[in-house]
C-alpha cells in the first residue's frame, strides 16, 4: 500500500469544521466544505463550497488584500446555464446579477458584499476562493458608488478565448464556465464542468509550475456530503480515491493526474483553478 503521504492534501466534506474566523453563514445557505493552512498547512489559497438552498440576504461588506473568485452552478444537467434562482452580489459599487451558470473575478482591494438570492427555485452550488493566503483575510468595509468598472467581471459560458476544448469520451464531460485572464483583464484561471459518466482515463499526467486547487463536488443537496460517484485521482504519482465532495491543493510542481472515475450514480461537478491568469502545464 503507497503510504499515502500526499492524501493530506485532500480536504473531503465532513472532515473538517468550518474556522470561526470567517462570516456568519446566514440561513439558507449549507456548508460543504473549507480549506485553508490550518486544514493543509501548505495551502497559499482559501476555498469553500456551500449550497444556497434559501432566500436570505446579507448586508455585510468586505474587501480582501487579495483578488479571489467566485462561481455559481445549478445541478440540472438539461438546462445548465439556467440556474433557476436570482442571486445579486455588489462589487466595487456594481450590482451583479447572477441568473446564469458563470464566475466572478473580484480583485484585490475592492469591496464585495450585500449578497442576497431573492428567489431559489433549485438549490445552487456555490465555490469561492482568495489566493496568496492560507487564512481569510477580508475585513469590513464601506461599499463605493458603482462606476462600471467591474459590471463585466461576471463570466458566462465554457468560451476559451484559444478555442481549444478539452478531449473526453463522448457523454463524459460537459462543459459550464471558463475564467481567465484573456477573459477579463487579471482574472484568475477556473474550468468548471460537469462529469455524467464512468471515465477509465485522462488526462495524462502532467505539472504546473504554480500551485492550483482542483475539486469535486457532489450534486445531492440533501447530502453535500456525497459524491454518489468514486474518483481516483493521481497526486505524486499516488493513486487516491475519494468518494465525498472533495478539494484538493495541488503545489507546484508535483505531478498529477490522471482522473478516473470508475463509479458513478450521479452527476458531479469538476473544477479547477489557481490565482494565476493563464493555465500552462507540462505533460510527462
Amino acid at each position: 500500500m503507497a503510504d499515502q503521504r500526499y492524501d493530506r492534501f485532500f480536504v473531503r466534506a465532513g472532515a473538517c469544521a468550518l474556522p470561526t474566523d470567517v462570516p456568519a453563514i446566514p440561513d439558507g445557505i449549507t456548508p460543504v466544505l473549507w480549506l485553508d493552512s490550518k486544514i493543509v498547512p501548505e495551502a497559499t489559497m482559501t476555498a469553500g463550497a456551500f449550497w444556497v438552498k434559501e432566500p436570505f440576504q446579507t448586508d455585510e461588506v468586505m474587501v480582501h488584500p487579495t483578488g479571489g473568485m467566485m462561481w455559481f452552478c445549478g445541478p440540472d444537467r438539461n438546462n445548465p446555464e439556467d440556474l433557476d434562482a436570482e442571486l445579486q452580489i455588489t462589487l466595487g459599487g456594481d450590482v451583479i446579477d447572477i441568473t446564469h451558470t458563470g464566475a466572478l473575478y473580484i480583485p484585490a482591494g475592492v469591496p464585495v458584499g450585500n449578497f442576497k438570492a431573492t428567489r431559489v427555485g433549485t438549490p445552487v452550488l456555490c465555490y469561492s476562493s482568495y489566493f496568496d493566503t492560507g487564512a481569510y483575510n477580508g475585513t469590513p468595509a464601506e461599499m463605493p458608488e458603482g462606476t462600471g468598472a467591474y459590471a463585466n467581471h461576471y463570466v458566462e459560458r465554457y468560451e476559451p478565448t484559444s478555442g481549444i476544448i478539452p478531449e473526453a469520451p463522448e457523454g463524459f464531460l460537459q462543459l459550464l464556465c471558463w475564467l481567465a485572464g484573456d477573459k477579463v483583464e487579471g482574472a484568475p484561471y477556473l474550468e468548471l464542468c460537469r462529469f455524467m459518466t464512468t471515465n477509465p482515463d485522462g488526462p495524462a499526467a502532467h505539472v504546473h509550475e504554480k500551485e492550483e486547487f482542483i475539486g469535486f463536488i457532489g450534486l445531492d443537496p440533501e447530502h453535500p456530503e456525497e459524491l454518489h460517484a468514486d474518483v481516483i485521482f493521481y497526486l505524486g504519482e499516488e493513486e487516491i480515491h475519494t468518494t465525498k465532495s472533495t478539494v484538493i491543493f495541488v503545489p507546484g510542481n508535483v505531478p498529477h493526474s490522471p482522473i478516473i472515475v470508475p463509479a458513478l450514480d450521479q452527476d458531479i461537478i469538476h473544477f479547477s483553478g489557481s490565482g494565476f491568469s493563464e493555465y500552462d502545464k507540462t505533460e510527462i
